[in-house]
């Protein structure tokens, strides 16, 4: 899919969506799992790489893979780009080794370690089997 942004579209002009909400009170009191199930529940948007797969930047502190709560953000951030979506329960998967930059350039642009949700991810999973 390509995307094509509108001239005069602000980023604060797309809804807060429960993913944006959690990441802004992440360090609150059981704001991490908070963060962590609404990530899980979100859809995610991100710019489609040139080669099937999720596109990985590297950076000094690692790679990371820019995703979007919001496809208006993305539009805003990125402009005209070829784009696909997933949940973030499934992207936690297609990136391994990259942790993930929610809505970067926004007041709320997060980084979410990848390695930390997989591993909180686990042991929710296996804390279900018991019951």
């Amino acid at each position: 899919m390509t995307l094509r942004s509108r001239n005069g579209t602000g980023c604060n002009t797309r809804p807060v969506t429960a993913l944006v909400t959690a990441a802004r009170e992440a360090h609150g009191p059981g704001g991490a799992q908070r963060l962590l199930d609404a990530l899980l529940a979100s859809r995610l948007f991100l710019e489609a790489p040139e080669r099937p797969g999720v596109m990985v930047v590297p950076t000094p502190v690692g790679p990371l893979t820019p995703v979007f709560s919001d496809l208006g953000l993305l539009a805003g951030q990125r402009g005209d780009v070829r784009w696909s979506s997933t949940t973030g329960a499934d992207l936690l998967g297609l990136a391994p080794g990259a942790d993930l930059l929610l809505d970067p350039g926004t007041d709320h642009a997060v980084v979410l370690r990848t390695s930390a949700l997989q591993r909180a991810v686990h042991v929710a999973r296996r804390g279900a089997d018991r019951g």
